[in-house]
């Protein structure tokens, strides 16, 4: 065995196996075909050489052409803000009799051109009349006895017409503008046109319990009335076929409610509290839980049958008018609710307004206004929900004297009986 390390050995070996062989010259033909390969080697490297760059220098274009737009985007957004809508300045001014400005409570005289603000209200009372001129180009003019008030002047115009008549001539609303004019129960909104809101007495012929009444002459309005729009056009009227004008006076010398000028009328039926009267006559069975009190009650039972019959007192008179009164009352309450529970809320809205306008201090009068209260919504609802604290400020009062728990004035859940 060698004494040399395995690694020299191997080593040694290797060098022997790669000893140079012996070598010739290329033939002229292998001298060819080499340069060939070397020349299509060259030709293949710089077309993919020139892709590259090619590729490289358009994602560079794309790239210059993202980044000048992302410029031109930023400096736009940056030096170009928003314009806020400017709000409208309202001018009012007399133009008959002696209208007055309501502001923070107080009463003043519209004496020359007053600058109006949110909030403030125009009255013009017996033969009065007043004017407002919109810096917009709107104009709205008064008619005697109307009661309007201005209620917002931001991005969108917004009056209010409580009492009367009021005519409107709305210039075109600009882009982001509204233009708005709201009755107890009804919006009326417009884009540009001529066209007169009034409030009138509620007529039980009409198929629409509402006073409201809108009368177009030029142009669109649209009218929503408890979620249901209508769109009028020129020579339009809501709600159709019904009288557009007040009712003449019931009676000589009264004044309906709620026509201009007036105030309203003073209830007939008497309060809750009142101690009752329990007559013995069988001819009018109800009466015993709403007629007054007599001082000195009348004998009934020492008049024979016959002439109470043939000649009934103013009393007795007095009790069954009061009797039919109520029993009217419970019918029309009673209907609400029927159309409540059947899901007619629209129908429902509409007896509570009708029993409201018939008996505006009726024995359901505050069960009416808080069924109304809650089948409303918006604008509406938060209307009527300002009627009710202005009259109850404390709420639903429960009931004192004989009754159920629960109850609220004798009449909640429950019909007068």
């Amino acid at each position: 065995m060698s004494d040399r390390p395995l690694f020299a050995k191997l080593a040694t070996d290797a060098l022997a196996k790669a000893a140079p062989a012996e070598t010739r010259a290329p033939t002229e033909l292998e001298r060819a075909r080499a340069i060939a390969v070397a020349a299509a080697a060259i030709a293949q490297a710089k077309r993919v050489r020139d892709a590259r760059r090619r590729r490289l220098v358009g994602g560079g274009v794309a790239l210059a052409v993202a980044a000048a737009a992302a410029s031109i985007f930023l400096v736009r957004t940056h030096t170009t803000p928003s314009t806020p809508i400017a709000a409208t300045s309202v001018r009012a001014r007399a133009v008959a009799g002696e209208p007055t400005v309501w502001r923070m409570g107080m009463s003043e005289p519209l004496h020359g051109d007053v600058t109006l603000q949110a909030g403030d209200r125009v009255r013009a009372m017996a033969g009065g009349a007043a004017q407002l001129q919109m810096s917009t180009g709107s104009q709205v003019a008064l008619e005697e006895g109307g009661d309007l008030t201005l209620v917002g002047v931001q991005s969108a115009d917004v009056l209010a017409l409580s009492a009367g008549a009021a005519r409107f001539q709305v210039a075109k609303v600009s882009t982001g503008r509204r233009f708005l004019v709201r009755t107890g129960d009804t919006e009326i909104e417009v884009r540009g046109t001529a066209f007169r809101v009034s409030v009138v007495p509620l007529d039980p012929s009409c198929e629409v319990a509402s006073p409201t009444r809108v009368e177009v002459t030029e142009g669109r309005v649209v009218v929503r009335f408890h979620g249901v729009e209508t769109v009028l056009n020129a020579g339009g009227k809501w709600p159709a076929g019904c009288s557009m004008v007040a009712a003449a006076p019931a009676a000589k010398g009264a004044t309906v409610a709620g026509s201009p000028g007036s105030e309203p009328l003073p209830s007939p039926p008497l309060p809750p509290s009142e101690p009752a009267f329990q007559p013995k006559s069988p001819l009018h069975p109800k009466a015993s839980l709403f007629a007054p009190t007599p001082s000195p009650a009348p004998t009934m039972t020492a008049a024979p049958a016959a002439t109470v019959e043939a000649a009934p007192t103013a009393l007795t008179t007095a009790v069954a008018k009061k009797s039919s009164d109520l029993g009217a009352q419970n019918d029309l309450f009673t209907l609400g609710i029927d159309k409540k529970k059947a899901g007619d809320f629209g129908g429902a809205r509409a007896a509570f307004d009708r029993y409201l306008a018939l008996y505006p201090d009726g024995a359901l009068v505050e069960s009416a206004t808080v069924e109304k209260m809650r089948l409303s919504s918006g604008a509406a609802q938060k209307s009527v929900a300002g009627s009710y604290l202005a009259r109850w400020p404390k709420g639903l009062r429960p009931r004192r004297g004989p009754g159920r728990p629960g109850e609220v004035n004798g009449a909640s859940r429950r019909r007068a009986q």
